[in-house]
């Protein structure tokens, strides 16, 4: 294990890491509390030079184990993907107005798993994206409460009709314009846009 990776242990992680390097042997006094600690102690006294040929090889065996397992639990804690935290999030919002070129009868399938390809080639160089085609059929809510009434349909926006949207990782906004230039949606003469997400 290198220098730099045992700089980022706390100085408990990184002593129990350097005990693992060093010969395991029970301390002398620790056979004496054990054998006074027996029921049949007296008994056994004579028999000590026998006793501690059994008890020291069990006792370093234990803790052996111990160190093992302190070790592995340091292991796979430092093993879990570290979040790193200059990742920030980004929503990046799908528009379709008169521009944007639907997919024929039957194709919507085939479409829908363009943008969905596009998705997987983003998370396999590591870039964590998830998202979601939007659905003709919402409503509009006014009024306290959403009480006020209920319109049957979503408004448009000046770039067209709220169709989708996806949700990314990023480092910066720089980072997220570029992976939205590579959107599908683009080739179709929608419309893209990149909103920086509060992360709360």
């Amino acid at each position: 294990m290198s220098d730099d990776s045992d700089a980022r242990l706390s100085e408990a992680e990184a002593a129990a890491l350097a005990a693992l390097r060093l010969p395991v042997t029970p301390p002398e006094q620790f056979e004496q509390r054990v054998v006074d600690a027996l029921p049949f102690r007296a008994p056994m006294q004579s028999r000590r030079t026998n006793l501690g040929s059994i008890v020291r090889p069990l006792l370093a065996t234990a803790a052996a184990v111990i160190i093992f397992l302190a070790g592995r639990s340091i292991g796979e804690r430092r093993a879990a993907p570290e979040l790193r935290s200059e990742d920030a999030q980004f929503m990046i919002l799908l528009f379709e107005d008169a521009a944007y070129v639907q997919p024929e009868p039957g194709q919507e399938g085939a479409r829908a798993t363009e943008y969905g390809d596009w998705a997987s080639d983003l998370a396999a160089r590591g870039i964590r994206i998830e998202g979601d085609e939007l659905l003709p059929g919402g409503v509009t809510l006014t009024g306290a409460s959403g009480a006020g009434s209920i319109e049957p349909s979503v408004p448009g926006t000046p770039a067209g009709r709220f169709a989708g949207y996806f949700i990314m990782d990023g480092s910066d906004m720089e980072q997220a314009i570029a992976i939205a230039r590579e959107t599908p949606h683009l080739r179709y003469g929608g419309r893209v846009a990149v909103i920086p997400l509060a992360g709360h």
